[in-house]
């Protein structure tokens, strides 16, 4: 299989990340890759039979973990050892990264690069009181399509807090769907049913059922939003 070469694994690669909430062995990587069948590629090398291994490639609720972690990943292979980037924020802020990710708010979109591309500094305070947000689970990507309109508009910087990993209010969130990343209304009912809704009128509702709605990875909530005017 073909890609690029940053949004390929190994299992070892995958295990020295250290992703909160992943497995910490490499039998337990082994096994959640294949149950949830994740893309991979035979390469050339140690670690594999006939000097052969498997590279995976994580959906993108996980890509998105990956950079947000370990932003070097984005634009090194983490099987070579990078420089570790920390840019240092002005006193009183926090600096968030910026993902050349676009969150669509129409029919979806494929993920094209999670690449860290700039940092915005926000006043810490403000993050801590306003948001009542840790500023280590914030993350930006811009906002294309009109469902969302007015609330959001194509061209918005969302601000993401990726520490909400499920739906438990009527809110904004970004979430995954195989490779689509989506900014919709979501609303959670008692059986587990999701009500995925659209600000403009002009966009009908959608209804997952429990199965289908176990499908959907929750990257985070939206909790602030920038445009240029």
């Amino acid at each position: 299989m073909q890609g690029d070469n940053s949004k390929f694994f190994s299992v070892a690669d995958l295990l020295s990340l250290n992703l909160p909430g992943y497995p910490d062995t490499r039998q337990g990587w082994n096994e959640r890759v294949k149950r949830e069948g994740w893309e991979f590629r035979e390469v050339k090398g140690l670690g594999g039979p006939g000097g052969i291994r498997k590279e995976y490639k994580p959906p993108a609720d996980v890509l998105v973990l990956i950079y947000a972690h370990q932003p070097t990943a984005a634009a090194h292979s983490v099987r070579e050892p990078a420089a570790e980037y920390k840019p240092v924020p002005p006193e009183g802020f926090v600096l968030v990264p910026r993902y050349d990710v676009q969150g669509s708010m129409g029919n979806g979109s494929v993920i094209h690069s999670e690449q860290i591309v700039d940092h915005l500094a926000f006043r810490a305070e403000w993050v801590r009181t306003a948001l009542g947000a840790s500023p280590e689970h914030l993350v930006l990507i811009s906002a294309i399509g009109d469902s969302m309109e007015p609330t959001l508009r194509a061209g918005d910087l969302l601000l993401i807090d990726r520490s909400v990993t499920g739906v438990k209010h009527d809110s904004i969130y970004a979430f995954a769907v195989g490779d689509e990343l989506r900014v919709k209304r979501v609303q959670r009912l008692y059986d587990g049913t999701l009500i995925v809704k659209s600000d403009n009128l002009g966009y009908a509702s959608e209804t997952l059922t429990p199965d289908q709605a176990a499908t959907v990875n929750i990257v985070g909530r939206v909790v602030w939003t920038g445009r240029r005017m």
